[in-house]
């Protein structure tokens, strides 16, 4: 959940917030921050999930490609980033994750670097995973879910390897909600009124082979589309391609803007539910 907003506040006490917070939300950014899936699945699979992963397919990062642009970035931005966030899906799923984090840090001396996780394969990791954490500075943001999980030994490994760790969600009540952003099938919302109404509006950047999407759904739409056999469009115009992109501040310019996917999402009928388990049944993610 977006860290503007508290699940605790009415609908329209948050239509109101979002409303009011627009022209700071959505003023075009100094530095960028990316979201990189290093799995497009997980081993969760919770209800309504934003970036889709109960629908999606086995799919890693490929180190190859998750370089090149990495390099890429690096020329228009000069290494310098607000933020590098890898997740997923589960990101620990990765078999190569300790050189991707190598391979992030190398092209990004400056800015802060996250593993998204929620927490699972946390023990399971090796003794050079968490060195490789030390050593480039890399924050675990471990998501709470009603699940079983030894936070305790996890938090000893963070201590003794000298990693910051944060919490997204309340640790004490093991409690997870999530925010439903019905999808209107009929792409019938308007664009502006949506993109402006989004929590993930100007923020949730995810970088897809050499792409950069506003959003999860825009990036990861095909999984439902395949799914159910429904076609919610991704034209040329919902994304921008960072080889085409000539400078850094035309890709900011672009991500701070509705696009016309938003026309599919009904953020007034925004509704926050309690984490469960997925059926994987289209009403999850429609109105």
């Amino acid at each position: 959940m977006s860290g503007f907003l508290s699940a605790n506040i009415s609908k329209w006490n948050r239509l109101f917030l979002l409303e009011i917070s627009a022209k700071i939300r959505l003023r075009q950014r100094k530095l960028l921050r990316l979201d990189i899936h290093l799995a497009d699945h997980c081993n969760l699979n919770c209800k309504g999930c934003e970036h889709l992963s109960p629908l999606a397919e086995e799919k890693f990062l490929a180190i190859e490609t998750f370089e090149r642009d990495c390099k890429r970035i690096t020329a228009l931005t000069g290494g310098h980033i607000e933020e590098i966030s890898l997740l997923g899906g589960e990101p620990l799923l990765h078999p190569r994750i300790i050189d991707i984090i190598e391979i992030a840090r190398k092209y990004f001396p400056v800015g802060r670097i996250q593993i998204a996780t929620n927490g699972i394969l946390l023990l399971k990791q090796s003794e050079l995973f968490w060195e490789t954490l030390n050593k480039n500075n890399i924050r675990l943001n471990i998501t709470v879910y009603p699940i079983k999980i030894d936070h305790t030994e996890i938090y000893r490994l963070s201590k003794k390897h000298k990693v910051e760790i944060v919490y997204w969600g309340n640790l004490k009540q093991m409690k997870k909600v999530w925010e439903k952003m019905p999808i209107d099938i009929q792409g019938k919302q308007d664009s502006q009124k949506s993109f402006k109404l989004c929590y993930a509006a100007n923020h949730c950047f995810q970088l897809v082979d050499g792409k950069i999407y506003p959003c999860f759904r825009v990036a990861y739409i095909h999984y439902f589309n395949k799914k159910f056999g429904i076609n919610l469009e991704v034209g040329e115009n919902d994304y921008i391609d960072l080889y085409k992109a000539q400078t850094i501040e035309k890709i900011l310019k672009f991500l701070c803007k509705a696009v016309p996917f938003c026309r599919y999402c009904n953020m007034e009928r925004a509704v926050y539910k309690e984490w469960a388990v997925s059926k994987k049944e289209i009403d999850e993610w429609t109105e």
